[in-house]
């Protein structure tokens, strides 16, 4: 693979064991999620889990799957949405850097937070990738924009609700260089009052 082409994507991850690595990963006929795709997008990201733990990684979207990878680049199967089990994608109209992917199987909603990079494009970047890849597999998917809170089930039962709410106020919880702050059983993302929309 010609690495200078990955340069010319929507590439975030200036490492050159990705690069090697995503390489084997989108040409190895056992790694079926990516197999015989191409890179559309790769960001260092932090990932919410199911027990609202935050997990610092790498995504990575191809044109056939939307890919988790650790820090240190392995893959975990059940970390890998294929696009054709997208439904849609939930973002706030506040300048923060969160985004829900939510999966046709209830259960199974990523929660992602763009913020590591350092520079806030990379998440309208990313869902405008992800948009038209979907478009191109015939997959229609809805972006909606909240205000106040998104909710969200990445529990892997079918009736656990969580939500994402948003607030121009600090919190004595919070911590610094991260807009996510966990309060009882909800995030609070805090997005400093500006908003993209007016």
């Amino acid at each position: 693979m010609n690495v200078k082409k990955l340069r010319l994507r929507a590439d975030y991850i200036n490492n050159t064991n990705f690069e090697s690595r995503i390489s084997q990963l989108l040409s190895n006929t056992s790694e079926n999620a990516a197999h015989g795709s191409k890179l559309e997008f790769a960001a260092p990201i932090n990932r919410l889990n199911r027990k609202h733990v935050v997990e610092r990684g790498n995504l990575v979207l191809s044109n056939r799957a939307l890919i988790f990878l650790t820090q240190k680049f392995e893959l975990y199967p059940q970390k890998t949405i294929f696009l054709q089990n997208i439904k849609s994608v939930s973002l706030s109209h506040h300048v923060d850097t969160m985004c829900v992917v939510h999966q046709r199987e209830v259960g199974k909603d990523m929660v992602l937070d763009f913020g590591v990079t350092g520079v806030y494009h990379t998440l309208p970047e990313f869902v405008s990738l992800l948009f038209l890849a979907c478009r191109k597999l015939g997959t229609r998917i809805n972006v909606n924009v909240f205000i106040e809170r998104i909710r969200y089930n990445n529990s892997r039962k079918p009736n656990v609700w969580d939500e994402l709410s948003f607030s121009a106020k600090k919190d004595k919880n919070s911590k610094p260089g991260t807009p996510l702050c966990q309060l009882k059983n909800k995030v609070v993302i805090f997005y400093g009052g500006r908003d993209i929309l007016h």
